[in-house]
């Protein structure tokens, strides 16, 4: 019976929250704050049922995170009032719904952005973007980054690697000759950049290649998109003078979904 009343007071107020928020892109005071004081309410109740002590270091965190977001006007106040009010009904149910939702919320909104910018961006902006992207560096970063990981698995001994040649490397690097090198590294052009990240990643991974090269091709492949989503983000045409497409249906999309089935978006994806 509780879980009902959780699920319909979600409903309840988040279909008309959501439609303000598609209407009017702002969402009544009243209204959030009703949920949040509800929220609060059967978060109270639910320590009384059974109390689980780190609810309460969530749901501050949570507090936290949604006023920084706010402060850096990357949401609206409404919509982190709305966030805080869904980890309180969220923290009554089971905590680990709460990170579910938080990554279903993730992958709709970064699927919305994509098709904004598939069907609301121009041709002439994508180009313009895909040719400004800064493919070199991303290389020598993900390279170095992979490079650099793989090192330290042979500090910790990870595979039977060598730990007293890594650990004489780790020492070399951070006490003497980092400073001396990052100096260096910077003068030198991109090209060189890359073959000397290469040479680093070769030695790194000589024994493990063929695995690590798909570490390789999946973060090359998230660093690339993520600049390109991220510029052609400001490119979007939105209508009726709208800077931003409506958050607050997204995440109640995002928290329903995650109450009906149970698992978030990406295992159900992956089939797990």
């Amino acid at each position: 019976m509780f879980f009902e009343i959780i699920l319909l007071s979600l409903f309840f107020f988040g279909s008309i929250m959501s439609l303000q928020d598609l209407q009017y892109r702002k969402v009544k005071n009243s209204l959030t704050i009703s949920f949040v004081f509800l929220g609060f309410l059967l978060f109270v109740y639910s320590q009384f049922v059974y109390f689980i002590w780190y609810d309460s270091l969530i749901l501050l965190f949570t507090m936290v995170f949604a006023f920084t977001l706010f402060h850096k006007k990357v949401i609206g106040a409404a919509d982190g009032k709305i966030f805080i009010g869904i980890v309180l009904y969220l923290l009554s149910i089971e905590n680990l719904y709460v990170f579910d939702s938080i990554i279903n919320i993730i992958v709709l909104y970064v699927s919305i952005v994509i098709l904004l910018i598939v069907f609301r961006t121009s041709f002439n902006d994508k180009k313009m973007i895909f040719l400004k992207t800064p493919f070199s560096l991303i290389l020598f970063q993900t390279l170095f980054t992979l490079a650099f990981l793989a090192l330290f698995s042979r500090f910790i001994g990870f595979e039977n690697y060598d730990i007293l040649l890594t650990l004489s490397i780790f020492i070399v690097l951070l006490f003497i000759l980092s400073p001396i090198a990052k100096k260096l590294f910077s003068k030198l052009d991109e090209n060189s950049q890359i073959v000397v990240s290469f040479i680093l990643f070769s030695y790194a991974f000589y024994d493990l290649f063929g695995l690590f090269l798909q570490s390789f091709i999946y973060l090359f492949f998230i660093k690339s998109s993520l600049f390109i989503i991220t510029e052609l983000s400001e490119k979007i045409k939105y209508s009726r003078g709208y800077t931003t497409f409506p958050l607050i249906p997204i995440i109640f999309l995002a928290v329903l979904s995650v109450l009906f089935l149970g698992k978030n978006l990406i295992l159900i994806f992956f089939g797990f």
